[in-house]
C-alpha cells in the first residue's frame, strides 16, 4: 500500500473517531443539558398549574369572605332576614367557579340553610344528610373564635375532592361576636379540570386515587394546597406526564391532575445535536481535504526539492569546472568530481582541510575571502597546485553565504589554460595586424590620389591622408561622414549619377570625370568589395586630380576663360564649402515670405481677433518671427565651429599607456601657454606651488589642456586688471591626492547655473562666442584620469575651482 493511501486511511480514521467522540460527548453534555432544561420547564408548568388551582381556591375563599362579612349574612343567620338574601344563591354559578356547596351553620353546628349540587349537574337542592354529617364532623369549618379566622383547603366528599372555603359571620358593629360560619365548596370535576387546562395551556385530566391512606383528624395536621407534591414521568419520546398529587387537609390523596407536556425542548436538543454533527462532519471533511491538499503539496514540494537537489548535485558533479564548498570553521565540506580529477585528490582527502592543500597562492587569498560579507563575491586569477606539484592556471570565483548557521564559501575554479593561449595568440595576431596596418596605412598615405572606403550606408569607413586634405578635415574627423559631405556637395543628399551609389547597386566598377566647386577636375573610379554572400559590403572611391593635365591640354584654347573661372571659383569657394549654405540661402526667402504673408495675417487678425500660431498668440508671434529668423541666421553662421567642437568633445582618444608626471610641471607649462592673456587680464596673479613633486599618472598634455581652460575662464571672469587671481598646488595627505586650485575675484557664477556648468553646450558667454564645451571636455578628461573637479562660487565675489587627482597608484571616489 502506498504512502498516499495509508495517509488517507489514517485521516479517515481520525475524522470518524473525532466525530464519534463529538457525538457521544454531545449526547452526554448537550442532550443532558436539554433534558435538565426540559424537566425544569415541565416543573415550572406544573407549578403554574398548581398556582392556578390555588388561585381558584383563593378566589373561592375571597368570595366566601365577602359574603360572610356582609350585613345581610349576619341578619340571615340571626333570623332577621330570609328571602332576599337566599335569592342571591338561586343561581349558584359564581364567576368561573361552579359553587356546588353553600352552607350557613351557627356556632353549635346547626344548619340554617344549605344548598348542594352534584358534580356535572347545573341544578341542585338541599344538603344531603351525608354531606351535613360530614360537615358536622369538621368543626374547624364552622366553629371560629373570631371574625379573622378563615379556612381554605381541599376536602373529600362522597362526590369527590372539593375546594372548600369557610369564613366566620359576625355582627357588623361587634366583630368579636361570631354567630356562625359560611361554608362554600366547588368540586374538582371534569369541567373544572378542563378550565384549569385552558388557563395553564396544558392538556389536563383528573385521575382518581385511593383515599384510604393517610387519614388524620387532628386540626394541626391540616395541609395547604401549595404543599401538594409534583412528579414527572416519561410517557414516550414525544410526551412527558406531569402530575400534581392533590391531598385533602388531612393528608389523604384525593385526586391526581395529570398534564401531557410535549417534549419540544428535547426534540430541539436532538435537532441541535444533528445540526452540530452535520456541521462537524462537513467541517471535518473540509479539514481533511485541506490537510490532504496541504500534505500533497508538501509532498510535491519535498519531491521537487529532492529532485532539484539531485539535479543540482548531478549538474555540479558533471560540470567541467571545479566546485569547492568551504566552511570557514571546519575547512572543506564538499568538492565535485572535476575538482578531484583535475587536482588528482580523492574527495575524502579534501574533507576538513584548509586552502593550503591547493597551494600557497590560494592560501594567500584565504584572508580576503574571509572578509567578504554574506552575499558578496570575488573573482580573481590564480593557480591551483596539484598532487604532483604542477600548477593549474584558473579563474576562481568565490561567493560568501550562510546556511543553517554555518558560514560557507562557494568557489568555482575554471581552467583557463586554453584562454591564456588564445589571449597570447590574440595579442600576437593583434601585433601582426597593427604592424601590417601601419605598413598598409603608410603605403596608402603615400599615394597622392584620394582613396575613400564607403559603407553600404554611404558613410566613410576609412580615408587616406590625401582624401583628408581634399575635404579639409583631419583623418579622424573624416570618419562617419556621408558621401555628400566629404565630396563637397554639402547638401546631405546624394548627387545625381553618383558612381559610389551605382557601384553599390550594380556591383560593377564605375568611372567618370567630376568637377568640384574649386574648379578642379577629378578622375573618379569606384571598385566594389564583395562579401561572403557575394553582396557588396563596401565601395572604394579612387579620385585622381587631373586638373593640371586638363589645363595643359586646353591651355591654348581657353587659357583666359579658365583663368577667369578660377578666380571666380576661388572667390566663392568658402561659401559653397560652408555646410550651412543652404540654410543661409533659405532664411532670406523665409523672411520675405513672412513679410508678404504678414499683410494677410494682419487683416485676418483685425477681422477675426487674436488667434494662436504654433501655440502662441499671433500678436506675440508677429514680433517674434523676424527675431527668430535673425537668430537662426546668426546661429547658422556659427554651426561649423560648434560642430567642430562637438566632434572634439565626443571623440575619445585612445592611448597605449599613461605616464607619470609632476602636477607642478604641468601647471608651469600651462602658465607659459597662457602668459599673454594672463598678463593682460590681471596684474595681481599669484602662483603658489608645492616644494615637493606631486607625481600623478595620466597624460600630461591633456591635464595641461584642462589647466589652460580653467585659467582662461578665470581670466575672462575678471572685471578689472586689479582683480586678483591665484594658481596653487598642494598635497592632500589624508586622501593621498594632489590638488590644483584656480581661484579668482571675478564676477562669479549664480547658484542656479553652478550645477550645470559642466553640461555640454551650457555657457553664460554665448554672445562672446562661448560654445559651452570647454568645461564639459575638461570634466571628461579629469574623470578619465580618475579625478574630479569641484566648483564653488559666490556671485560678485569670485570662483574657486579645485582639480583633484590621485597620486600614482591611488584612485579617488568620484561619488564623494
Amino acid at each position: 500500500m502506498s504512502i498516499r493511501w495509508k495517509f488517507l486511511l489514517a485521516l479517515a480514521a481520525v475524522i470518524v473517531g473525532v466525530n464519534l467522540l463529538l457525538y457521544f460527548n454531545a449526547r452526554l453534555i448537550i442532550l443532558d443539558s436539554y433534558l435538565d432544561l426540559e424537566q425544569d420547564k415541565a416543573l415550572q408548568d406544573m407549578q403554574r398549574l398548581r398556582s392556578v388551582l390555588q388561585d381558584d381556591l383563593s378566589h373561592l375563599g375571597l368570595m366566601t369572605h365577602n359574603i360572610a362579612h356582609s350585613e345581610q349574612a349576619y341578619r340571615f343567620l340571626s333570623g332577621q332576614e330570609k328571602g332576599a338574601f337566599l335569592d342571591r344563591f338561586a343561581a349558584p354559578n359564581h364567576l368561573h367557579v361552579d359553587t356546588h356547596l353553600i352552607a350557613f351553620i351557627d356556632q353549635e353546628g346547626r344548619f340554617n340553610h344549605g344548598h348542594y349540587m352534584e358534580p356535572g349537574e347545573r341544578a341542585g337542592g338541599a344538603l344531603p344528610t351525608d354531606i351535613e354529617l360530614r360537615l358536622t364532623e369538621m368543626p374547624f369549618l364552622w366553629r371560629h373564635s373570631s371574625h379573622a379566622e378563615r379556612f381554605e383547603g381541599i376536602l373529600l366528599f362522597p362526590g369527590g375532592a372539593m375546594l372548600v372555603s369557610s369564613s366566620p359571620i359576625a355582627a357588623p358593629d361587634r366583630p368579636t361576636q361570631v354567630v356562625g360560619a359560611l361554608i362554600m365548596g366547588s368540586y374538582l370535576e371534569t369541567g373544572h379540570v378542563n378550565l384549569l387546562g385552558e388557563i395553564s395551556h396544558l392538556s389536563l385530566q383528573g385521575l382518581p386515587v385511593d383515599s384510604t391512606e393517610g387519614q388524620s383528624t387532628e386540626p394541626g395536621a391540616l395541609l395547604p394546597l401549595a404543599g401538594s407534591p409534583l412528579s414527572l414521568e416519561l410517557a414516550n419520546e414525544d410526551t412527558l406526564l406531569g402530575r400534581i398529587h392533590l391531598s385533602d387537609v388531612f393528608g389523604r390523596p384525593v385526586k391526581i391532575l395529570q398534564a401531557e407536556i410535549p417534549r419540544d425542548i428535547y426534540r430541539q436538543g436532538l435537532a441541535t445535536i444533528r445540526y452540530f454533527m452535520r456541521w462537524s462532519l462537513v467541517l471535518s471533511l473540509a479539514f481533511g481535504v485541506l490537510v490532504y491538499i496541504v500534505q500533497a503539496r508538501l509532498a510535491r514540494m519535498r519531491q521537487r526539492r529532492e529532485e532539484s537537489e539531485n539535479l543540482l548535485r548531478f549538474l555540479v558533479e558533471q560540470a567541467p569546472d571545479a566546485f569547492f564548498l568551504f566552511d570557514l570553521q571546519r575547512g572543506f565540506v564538499d568538492v565535485n568530481r572535476s575538482a578531484c580529477e583535475s587536482l588528482h585528490y580523492s574527495r575524502e582527502e579534501f574533507m576538513g582541510r584548509g586552502w593550503s592543500i591547493l597551494g600557497p597562492e590560494i592560501a594567500a587569498l584565504d584572508k580576503p575571502w574571509r572578509q567578504l560579507a554574506p552575499g558578496e563575491g570575488m573573482v580573481t586569477r590564480s593557480r591551483l597546485k596539484r598532487r604532483d606539484g604542477t600548477l593549474l592556471p584558473v579563474e576562481i570565483s568565490v561567493s560568501r553565504f550562510e546556511a543553517h548557521g554555518r558560514r560557507l564559501l562557494l568557489a568555482l575554479a575554471r581552467d583557463i589554460r586554453e584562454r591564456l593561449q588564445n589571449e597570447q595568440s590574440l595579442r600576437e595576431s593583434e601585433q601582426r595586424y597593427r604592424k601590417l596596418s601601419q605598413e598598409f596605412s603608410v603605403l596608402l598615405d603615400a599615394i597622392a590620389d584620394s582613396i575613400v572606403l564607403f559603407s553600404p550606408a554611404m558613410r566613410v569607413v576609412w580615408g587616406n591622408r590625401a582624401a583628408s586634405r581634399v575635404v579639409g578635415m583631419t583623418e579622424d574627423s573624416l570618419l562617419g561622414h556621408s558621401c555628400a559631405e566629404v565630396l563637397q556637395h554639402r547638401t546631405g543628399e546624394l548627387c545625381r549619377g553618383c558612381p559610389v551609389r551605382k557601384t553599390f547597386q550594380t556591383g560593377r566598377m564605375w568611372e567618370r570625370i567630376e568637377h568640384d566647386f574649386q574648379g578642379r577636375v577629378w578622375e573618379v573610379r569606384t571598385f566594389p568589395l564583395a562579401g561572403h554572400d557575394d553582396g557588396v559590403t563596401g565601395v572604394i572611391r579612387l579620385a585622381a586630380d587631373i586638373t593640371e593635365k586638363t589645363r595643359l591640354r586646353e591651355e591654348n584654347l581657353r587659357a583666359g576663360r579658365l583663368a577667369a573661372l578660377g578666380e571666380l571659383s576661388a572667390g566663392v569657394a568658402h561659401e559653397i564649402n560652408n555646410p550651412n549654405g543652404l540654410i543661409l540661402m533659405s532664411l532670406p526667402t523665409l523672411r520675405e515670405a513672412f513679410a508678404d504673408v504678414r499683410t494677410l495675417l494682419d487683416a485676418y487678425h483685425a477681422e477675426q481677433g487674436d488667434f494662436d500660431l504654433a501655440g502662441v498668440s499671433y500678436g506675440t508671434m508677429r514680433e517674434e518671427i523676424p527675431l527668430l529668423l535673425e537668430e537662426m541666421t546668426d546661429g547658422a553662421r556659427r554651426v561649423k565651429r560648434i560642430v567642430e567642437d562637438l566632434k572634439n568633445f565626443t571623440r575619445r582618444e585612445e592611448v597605449d599607456e599613461d605616464e607619470l608626471f609632476d602636477l607642478n610641471d604641468a601647471v608651469q607649462r600651462a602658465l607659459r601657454l597662457v602668459a599673454n592673456p594672463l598678463e593682460k587680464c590681471s596684474a595681481a596673479a599669484t602662483v603658489e606651488l608645492t616644494g615637493t613633486p606631486l607625481v600623478v599618472r595620466g597624460i600630461s598634455a591633456r591635464i595641461e589642456q584642462v589647466l589652460v581652460n580653467l585659467i582662461l575662464n578665470a581670466c575672462q571672469s575678471l572685471t578689472g586688471s586689479r582683480r586678483r587671481l591665484w594658481i596653487r598646488t598642494r598635497l592632500d595627505v589624508e586622501n593621498n591626492c594632489a590638488l590644483a586650485e584656480v581661484e579668482d575675484e571675478g564676477q562669479g557664477i549664480s547658484p542656479e547655473d553652478l550645477p550645470r556648468i559642466t553640461d555640454p553646450f551650457f555657457t553664460t558667454r554665448r554672445r562672446e562666442g562661448g560654445t559651452g564645451l570647454g568645461l564639459s571636455v575638461s570634466s571628461r578628461i579629469v574623470r578619465e584620469h580618475r579625478g574630479k573637479l569641484e566648483f564653488s562660487s559666490r556671485p560678485g565675489q569670485g570662483t574657486r575651482v579645485v582639480l583633484t587627482l590621485p597620486l600614482a597608484g591611488e584612485e579617488v571616489d568620484l561619488d564623494s
